[in-house]
């Protein structure tokens, strides 16, 4: 009973019940961006909850050294695209829904990531910006592509500051 809740319980699967409010939101039956963009925000706050907790066991043990379960925890990659990518995908001539697509990666990027998820971070924005491009006006564009130079200009600084950092400790580490 307490595996099946934890199964239920699992990110991906409020991630994927999120995201299919969101689609029926913005589809052209509902037309209903603003609760799409609820659900974005739900879907953002369960991702900056599991970005942010201690990594997962994936291996238990019954009595010591006897492996009894492996559990394949989805990471962050999948996260996102089950939460975010078909949302991105169908937003395409909704900018309220698109600006806050850009708006949760910028929240998501506060939490703290690998160098290689805020490029994911950064790559999944530049893809809302190109979706957005062959159906939205240009004053609309132009508001997308400002905060993805923010959030551009946010990852390189995190990145380089990070870089500075484990630089200094290999310093520290050498002279001790």
């Amino acid at each position: 009973m307490k595996l099946r809740t934890m199964l239920q319980n699992a990110p991906d699967r409020r991630g994927k019940q999120g995201q299919d409010y969101a689609l029926r939101a913005i589809s052209p039956a509902v037309n209903d961006p603003s609760t799409a963009i609820s659900c974005i925000d739900q879907l953002s706050r369960i991702l900056i909850r599991w970005v942010s907790r201690a990594p997962l066991r994936v291996y238990m043990h019954g009595p010591p050294h006897i492996l009894r379960v492996v559990v394949f925890w989805i990471g962050f990659e999948g996260l996102m695209d089950t939460a975010f990518e078909q949302i991105r995908h169908y937003s395409k001539s909704h900018i309220a829904v698109s600006l806050r697509l850009m708006r949760a990666f910028d929240d998501i990027a506060d939490t703290e990531l690998s160098p290689q998820e805020l490029q994911s971070l950064v790559r999944r924005a530049q893809r809302v910006v190109d979706g957005c491009a062959e159906k939205l006006p240009k004053i609309d564009l132009f508001r997308l592509r400002e905060r993805l130079a923010r959030l551009e200009r946010f990852c390189r600084k995190i990145t380089q500051w990070t870089r500075a950092t484990s630089d200094d400790e290999l310093v520290h580490a050498a002279s001790a």
